[in-house]
Protein backbone atom coordinates (compact mmCIF):
# COMPACT_ATOMS: atom_id res chain seq x y z
CA UNK A 1 0.00 0.00 0.00
CA UNK A 2 1.52 3.36 -1.12
CA UNK A 3 -0.23 5.01 1.83
CA UNK A 4 0.68 2.44 4.55
CA UNK A 5 3.47 0.67 3.13
CA UNK A 6 4.09 -2.34 5.98
CA UNK A 7 0.84 -3.65 4.41
CA UNK A 8 0.01 -5.51 1.36
CA UNK A 9 -2.27 -4.68 -1.76
CA UNK A 10 -1.52 -7.67 -3.48
CA UNK A 11 0.93 -10.17 -3.60
CA UNK A 12 -0.51 -12.05 -7.04
CA UNK A 13 -4.07 -12.48 -7.36
CA UNK A 14 -6.68 -15.18 -6.50
CA UNK A 15 -8.55 -17.21 -8.91
CA UNK A 16 -11.83 -18.68 -7.21
CA UNK A 17 -13.21 -21.26 -8.73
CA UNK A 18 -16.23 -19.25 -10.68
CA UNK A 19 -13.76 -17.05 -12.38
CA UNK A 20 -14.04 -14.64 -9.52
CA UNK A 21 -10.64 -12.81 -8.54
CA UNK A 22 -9.25 -10.95 -5.37
CA UNK A 23 -6.24 -9.12 -3.77
CA UNK A 24 -4.15 -11.56 -2.29
CA UNK A 25 -3.20 -11.23 0.87
CA UNK A 26 -4.43 -7.37 1.07
CA UNK A 27 -4.04 -5.98 4.40
CA UNK A 28 -1.59 -8.40 5.29
CA UNK A 29 1.69 -7.69 6.94
CA UNK A 30 4.40 -6.85 4.58
CA UNK A 31 6.43 -10.05 5.60
CA UNK A 32 3.56 -12.48 5.09
CA UNK A 33 5.02 -13.65 1.56
CA UNK A 34 8.73 -13.90 1.51
CA UNK A 35 9.34 -16.57 -1.41
CA UNK A 36 9.12 -17.21 -4.70
CA UNK A 37 5.55 -19.02 -5.79
CA UNK A 38 2.90 -19.89 -8.61
CA UNK A 39 -0.17 -17.77 -8.11
CA UNK A 40 -3.67 -17.69 -9.56
CA UNK A 41 -2.91 -14.57 -11.92
CA UNK A 42 -1.03 -11.66 -11.82
CA UNK A 43 -2.41 -8.17 -10.95
CA UNK A 44 -2.02 -5.30 -13.86
CA UNK A 45 -1.13 -2.66 -11.29
CA UNK A 46 2.61 -4.60 -11.42
CA UNK A 47 3.91 -7.24 -13.59
CA UNK A 48 6.16 -8.21 -16.03
CA UNK A 49 6.05 -10.82 -18.93
CA UNK A 50 7.94 -11.21 -22.24
CA UNK A 51 6.99 -9.48 -25.25
CA UNK A 52 6.94 -12.15 -27.64
CA UNK A 53 4.95 -13.70 -24.69
CA UNK A 54 2.77 -10.80 -24.82
CA UNK A 55 2.42 -11.10 -28.23
CA UNK A 56 1.85 -14.61 -28.85
CA UNK A 57 -1.13 -14.78 -26.49
CA UNK A 58 -2.79 -11.65 -28.40
CA UNK A 59 -2.04 -9.07 -25.67
CA UNK A 60 -4.58 -8.07 -23.52
CA UNK A 61 -8.20 -8.67 -25.15
CA UNK A 62 -9.51 -5.19 -25.68
CA UNK A 63 -12.87 -6.23 -26.16
CA UNK A 64 -12.53 -6.13 -21.69
CA UNK A 65 -11.17 -2.50 -21.37
CA UNK A 66 -11.59 -2.76 -17.77
CA UNK A 67 -11.44 -4.83 -14.90
CA UNK A 68 -10.35 -9.00 -15.22
CA UNK A 69 -8.00 -8.01 -18.24
CA UNK A 70 -5.17 -9.66 -16.24
CA UNK A 71 -7.04 -12.15 -15.00
CA UNK A 72 -7.97 -13.38 -18.55
CA UNK A 73 -4.29 -12.55 -19.96
CA UNK A 74 -3.18 -14.87 -16.62
CA UNK A 75 -5.15 -17.93 -17.48
CA UNK A 76 -4.75 -17.26 -20.99
CA UNK A 77 -0.92 -17.99 -20.33
CA UNK A 78 -0.98 -20.69 -18.27
CA UNK A 79 -3.54 -22.56 -20.58
CA UNK A 80 -0.47 -21.85 -23.14
CA UNK A 81 1.83 -23.82 -20.18
CA UNK A 82 3.18 -20.70 -18.62
CA UNK A 83 3.25 -19.98 -14.85
CA UNK A 84 1.91 -16.72 -13.00
CA UNK A 85 4.77 -16.25 -10.48
CA UNK A 86 4.84 -14.21 -7.37
CA UNK A 87 8.17 -12.54 -6.96
CA UNK A 88 8.35 -11.00 -3.60
CA UNK A 89 11.71 -8.96 -3.84
CA UNK A 90 10.02 -6.82 -6.53
CA UNK A 91 7.67 -4.37 -5.14
CA UNK A 92 5.39 -1.54 -6.18
CA UNK A 93 3.68 1.03 -4.39
CA UNK A 94 0.22 1.28 -5.49
CA UNK A 95 -2.28 3.89 -3.83
CA UNK A 96 -5.40 1.27 -4.07
CA UNK A 97 -8.80 1.54 -2.93
CA UNK A 98 -12.32 -0.26 -3.60
CA UNK A 99 -14.10 1.90 -5.11
CA UNK A 100 -17.70 1.15 -7.15
CA UNK A 101 -17.53 3.36 -10.19
CA UNK A 102 -21.00 4.08 -11.62
CA UNK A 103 -20.13 0.67 -14.49
CA UNK A 104 -17.78 -1.38 -12.54
CA UNK A 105 -20.22 -4.15 -11.86
CA UNK A 106 -20.91 -4.12 -14.97
CA UNK A 107 -17.73 -4.23 -16.55
CA UNK A 108 -16.23 -6.72 -13.73
CA UNK A 109 -19.31 -8.99 -14.16
CA UNK A 110 -19.46 -8.79 -18.15
CA UNK A 111 -15.59 -9.86 -18.21
CA UNK A 112 -16.25 -12.24 -16.00
CA UNK A 113 -18.37 -14.12 -18.12
CA UNK A 114 -16.61 -13.58 -21.16
CA UNK A 115 -13.18 -14.80 -19.76
CA UNK A 116 -14.47 -18.17 -18.52
CA UNK A 117 -16.29 -18.72 -21.60
CA UNK A 118 -12.75 -18.70 -23.24
CA UNK A 119 -10.64 -20.61 -21.02
CA UNK A 120 -12.80 -23.65 -19.90
CA UNK A 121 -14.03 -26.40 -22.10
CA UNK A 122 -17.89 -26.87 -22.64
CA UNK A 123 -18.19 -30.11 -20.39
CA UNK A 124 -15.81 -28.47 -17.70
CA UNK A 125 -18.42 -25.14 -17.47
CA UNK A 126 -21.16 -27.29 -17.28
CA UNK A 127 -20.03 -29.66 -14.23
CA UNK A 128 -19.10 -25.89 -12.54
CA UNK A 129 -22.41 -24.72 -13.14
CA UNK A 130 -23.93 -24.70 -9.39
CA UNK A 131 -20.73 -23.04 -8.46
CA UNK A 132 -21.61 -20.18 -11.25
CA UNK A 133 -25.11 -20.76 -9.51
CA UNK A 134 -23.82 -19.69 -6.12
CA UNK A 135 -21.39 -16.53 -7.94
CA UNK A 136 -24.55 -15.07 -9.06
CA UNK A 137 -25.90 -14.97 -5.00
CA UNK A 138 -22.40 -13.81 -4.21
CA UNK A 139 -22.39 -11.01 -6.67
CA UNK A 140 -26.28 -10.13 -6.04
CA UNK A 141 -25.39 -10.01 -2.65
CA UNK A 142 -22.28 -7.56 -3.51
CA UNK A 143 -24.43 -5.29 -5.47
CA UNK A 144 -26.82 -5.11 -2.41
CA UNK A 145 -24.33 -3.94 -0.28
CA UNK A 146 -22.03 -1.83 -2.34
CA UNK A 147 -23.91 -0.58 -5.47
CA UNK A 148 -27.63 -1.31 -5.23
CA UNK A 149 -28.47 2.49 -7.15
CA UNK A 150 -26.74 0.65 -10.41
CA UNK A 151 -28.26 -2.90 -9.66
CA UNK A 152 -29.26 -3.05 -13.53
CA UNK A 153 -25.40 -3.21 -14.50
CA UNK A 154 -25.81 -6.77 -13.37
CA UNK A 155 -28.59 -7.15 -15.84
CA UNK A 156 -26.86 -5.45 -18.86
CA UNK A 157 -23.66 -7.79 -18.44
CA UNK A 158 -25.49 -10.27 -19.14
CA UNK A 159 -27.32 -8.75 -21.97
CA UNK A 160 -23.93 -7.90 -23.77
CA UNK A 161 -22.80 -11.64 -23.05
CA UNK A 162 -25.78 -12.99 -25.28
CA UNK A 163 -25.74 -9.87 -27.61
CA UNK A 164 -22.38 -10.82 -28.70
CA UNK A 165 -22.04 -14.28 -28.33
CA UNK A 166 -20.53 -14.83 -31.53
CA UNK A 167 -17.86 -12.73 -30.91
CA UNK A 168 -16.68 -14.34 -28.21
CA UNK A 169 -17.00 -17.66 -29.33
CA UNK A 170 -14.57 -16.44 -32.27
CA UNK A 171 -12.14 -15.49 -29.25
CA UNK A 172 -12.50 -19.02 -27.56
CA UNK A 173 -12.02 -20.53 -31.07
CA UNK A 174 -8.34 -18.58 -30.85
CA UNK A 175 -7.76 -19.57 -27.23
CA UNK A 176 -8.33 -22.64 -27.23
CA UNK A 177 -6.01 -23.34 -30.32
CA UNK A 178 -3.21 -22.51 -28.25
CA UNK A 179 -4.22 -24.80 -25.70
CA UNK A 180 -1.04 -27.05 -24.22
CA UNK A 181 -2.87 -27.55 -20.45
CA UNK A 182 -5.86 -29.37 -19.84
CA UNK A 183 -8.91 -28.03 -17.34
CA UNK A 184 -7.86 -30.33 -14.54
CA UNK A 185 -4.60 -28.53 -13.72
CA UNK A 186 -6.51 -25.19 -14.16
CA UNK A 187 -9.22 -26.34 -11.32
CA UNK A 188 -6.81 -27.91 -9.19
CA UNK A 189 -5.16 -24.18 -8.81
CA UNK A 190 -8.40 -22.39 -8.45
CA UNK A 191 -9.40 -21.49 -4.86
CA UNK A 192 -12.56 -22.14 -2.92
CA UNK A 193 -12.63 -19.71 -0.38
CA UNK A 194 -13.50 -16.10 -1.45
CA UNK A 195 -12.02 -13.16 1.06
CA UNK A 196 -15.78 -11.62 1.56
CA UNK A 197 -14.18 -9.38 4.04
CA UNK A 198 -12.68 -7.24 1.34
CA UNK A 199 -16.02 -6.36 0.35
CA UNK A 200 -17.96 -6.78 3.58
CA UNK A 201 -18.69 -5.96 7.08
CA UNK A 202 -17.10 -8.92 9.68
CA UNK A 203 -19.84 -10.24 10.44
CA UNK A 204 -21.09 -10.83 6.78
CA UNK A 205 -18.21 -11.47 5.83
CA UNK A 206 -17.75 -14.65 8.55
CA UNK A 207 -21.66 -15.75 7.42
CA UNK A 208 -20.35 -15.78 4.08
CA UNK A 209 -17.84 -18.11 4.90
CA UNK A 210 -19.50 -20.40 7.41
CA UNK A 211 -22.26 -20.77 4.23
CA UNK A 212 -19.92 -21.08 1.04
CA UNK A 213 -16.75 -22.48 1.99
CA UNK A 214 -17.98 -25.85 2.50
CA UNK A 215 -20.11 -25.92 -0.62
CA UNK A 216 -17.13 -24.41 -2.72
CA UNK A 217 -15.22 -27.07 -1.41
CA UNK A 218 -17.44 -29.70 -2.23
CA UNK A 219 -18.34 -28.71 -5.56
CA UNK A 220 -14.54 -28.32 -6.24
CA UNK A 221 -13.88 -32.22 -5.23
CA UNK A 222 -16.88 -33.38 -7.10
CA UNK A 223 -15.73 -31.19 -10.64
CA UNK A 224 -11.78 -32.60 -10.00
CA UNK A 225 -13.47 -36.50 -9.70
CA UNK A 226 -15.31 -35.66 -13.03
CA UNK A 227 -12.82 -33.38 -14.94
CA UNK A 228 -9.73 -35.48 -16.40
CA UNK A 229 -9.54 -33.53 -19.71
Amino acid sequence: MADDPVRINTCGNTVHLTGLTLCRGLGAPYETFSRIEDVGAVSGAAFAMPRDLFVELGGFDAEMFLYMEDTDLSLRARLAGRRCLLVPDSVVLHRYALKMTPMKVFYQERNRYMMMLKILRWPTLLVLFPAAVLAELISWAFVALRDRSNAKNKVLGYRWILTNLTTILQKRKQVQSARKVSDRMILRAMAIRLDFGQAAPAVIAAMGHALFDPLFAVIKVLALAIVWW
